[in-house]
C-alpha cells in the first residue's frame, strides 16, 4: 500500500471527530498515509469509504480472475479479535495488536505472490467469505463446491453471521492441490 483517500459522509460533528481520530490511529497502525479526501456534511447518515492504492513488483501480483478448474480454495483470516462495535458484520483483529504484527499479516500476500504459490486471490470484503469467493469465481469464470464444515469460525458468533463478516485481515486464495 502507498496511500489512501476517503469520502466521509456525516452531519454529526462529534461522529466526524471520532472518525478522524480513528483515521489518525489507523494511519499510525498500518503505516499508510491518507493523502486526500472529501466530506459530505449534509447527509442524514454517517459513512466512511476508503480507496487504497499500492504497487507490486511485476510477476508478483495476485489476480482475482485467474482461478483454475481443480484448484483448492483457502480462506485465511485472523481469528484473534472481536466483533466491531458498530456492525455485526465487521470483525476487528487489528486495534488490539501492535503495528508490526498487523503489517506482517497483510504482507503475507506479497510473499505468496512473489513465490507464485497461489493461482488467484482476493481480500475478504463486505460480502463476507462466501460472497468474496463468489466474486473471485465470477471474474475467473469458474464455479466451486464449498464444504461449510471446513470453514473455521468462532463458536461465540452465529455461523451464518460469520460467513457474512468482513474480517480486518482476511483473504480467499486458490492454489494447486500441491
Amino acid at each position: 500500500p502507498v496511500a489512501m483517500v476517503n469520502v466521509l459522509s456525516s452531519d454529526d460533528t462529534d461522529n466526524c471527530h471520532e472518525i478522524l481520530k480513528g483515521i489518525r490511529d489507523g494511519i499510525a497502525k498500518f503505516g499508510v498515509p491518507m493523502v486526500g479526501g472529501h466530506l459530505h456534511p449534509d447527509t442524514p447518515y454517517t459513512s466512511l469509504s476508503v480507496a487504497i492504492i499500492g504497487k507490486v513488483k511485476k510477476g508478483c501480483e495476485i489476480r482475482s480472475s485467474t482461478a483454475q478448474v481443480g484448484n483448492s480454495i483457502i480462506a485465511a483470516y485472523d481469528l484473534e479479535g472481536k466483533l466491531g462495535p458498530n456492525s455485526p458484520y465487521s470483525f476487528d483483529s487489528t486495534t488490539m495488536k501492535e503495528p508490526q504484527e498487523v503489517r506482517e499479516k497483510y504482507m503475507v500476500m506479497q510473499t505468496l505472490g512473489k513465490k507464485g504459490l497461489v493461482t488467484a486471490g482476493k481480500d475478504i470484503s463486505n460480502p463476507g467469505i462466501i460472497g468474496t469467493l463468489g466474486m473471485l469465481l465470477e471474474t475467473s469464470g469458474k464455479g466451486a463446491q464449498v464444504d461449510l464444515t471446513k470453514i473455521p469460525a468462532l463458536e461465540n458468533i452465529d455461523f451464518v453471521q460469520w460467513l457474512k463478516i468482513h474480517p480486518a485481515a482476511g483473504f480467499i486464495v486458490t492454489c494447486t492441490a500441491e
